[in-house]
């Protein structure tokens, strides 16, 4: 990042909320009653045109069933379309849950909203934060009458915020230039080892991938991916309550994290994981994990994130 970037934040700040928080710099944490002022201090400072630093507002929500999103309702905060174009305009988010996950069939949210769930920090949160003054920018950007009847149907705007998000991470990318990666990709299918190689050949990254059995290699790759298959839901009796237990952690998952964080200690790890919750991604921390992605992940946001890492 070029600037830097003072995050207000309202919400929790327990579990993963807490690890997310860790990422950033220079957060404030606010109460209910802090929010209006802060807005109102932080936009004043982009109307005297102070391009040193940036601010940006985010919002947590736990539940669906807490008062954040009415909270911001009843705030009447601006968002970046082509109808408002004021330089003081103070971008914001909103971070779920887990208990939102599928909330876009059963409890939609607008769509200019910037929302991203606590696992999608490393794909979608922070390039989100990297990329945010071009991605305002561009925001702001009139569309002309004819562009518009000579593209058709237009994609909604949290679709085409991901297409100005990519378009700009391409060229941020292709300005600075990249150091040349080696990358090693764990698979089990053919299917998800064709997704890795086309999403990493597309820029350029070296790839190698192999079976959880077959990591054998002598050089130390920069970037590992591992991506296994799950299985079914596994249940046992648990006698404390009496109920079942599920669990989708195969010993074969983990025992390929401890492996490779054994054979390639220098390695950043990052492991796909279908349904995340924050004691399942605690854990994996705890075995050698660095990043976490969720399908469908953000590839060009993962690969901002690995590049800005090293």
């Amino acid at each position: 990042m070029t600037r830097s970037i003072e995050i207000g934040w309202y919400g929790p700040t327990h579990d993963c909320w807490g690890w997310t928080l860790e990422h950033f710099r220079d957060v404030v944490v606010l109460r209910q009653q802090d929010i209006a002022k802060w807005i109102e201090d932080h936009s004043g400072s982009r109307d005297t045109g102070d391009h040193d630093a940036t601010a940006l507002l985010l919002f947590a929500s736990d539940h669906r069933t807490d008062a954040t999103v009415d909270l911001i309702r009843s705030l009447d905060l601006k968002h970046a379309s082509t109808e408002t174009t004021s330089q003081s305009m103070l971008p914001w988010g909103l971070v779920l849950g887990t208990d939102w996950s599928g909330h876009r069939r059963t409890h939609p949210l607008p769509d200019a909203w910037n929302t991203f769930y606590w696992y999608e920090l490393h794909d979608r949160l922070l390039p989100w934060l990297g990329q945010l003054a071009p991605l305002m920018e561009s925001s702001f950007k009139q569309i002309s009458p004819e562009a518009n009847s000579s593209q058709g149907r237009k994609p909604s705007l949290r679709v085409q915020r991901w297409i100005d998000s990519m378009t700009i991470a391409k060229g941020e990318r292709a300005k600075q230039g990249t150091k040349p990666r080696l990358a090693l990709v764990v698979v089990d299918q053919m299917e998800t080892k064709q997704l890795w190689v086309d999403a990493l050949g597309r820029h350029h990254i070296q790839t190698v991938c192999a079976a959880p059995d077959q990591t054998d290699f002598w050089i130390e790759p920069d970037w590992i991916v591992i991506d296994l298959a799950k299985p079914p839901l596994k249940y046992t009796l648990n006698k404390s309550t009496k109920g079942l237990d599920g669990s989708s952690v195969s010993d074969r998952f983990e025992k390929t994290l401890v492996g490779l964080t054994d054979q390639f200690p220098q390695s950043i790890k990052v492991v796909v994981d279908g349904f995340p919750h924050w004691d399942r991604w605690n854990d994996l921390q705890s075995k050698g994990a660095d990043l976490m992605v969720a399908k469908p992940y953000n590839i060009e946001g993962l690969i901002d994130t690995l590049q800005l890492l090293g």
